[in-house]
């Protein structure tokens, strides 16, 4: 069955990615 995302889920995934990105640009100068 499909999982109805809650907007407190999006909000965190959306986090973690925009985390994730930050943590590379700066392994990456």
């Amino acid at each position: 069955r499909p999982q109805r995302a809650t907007v407190a889920s999006v909000t965190k995934y959306l986090e973690e990615q925009d985390y994730l990105s930050y943590r590379k640009q700066i392994s990456e100068p």
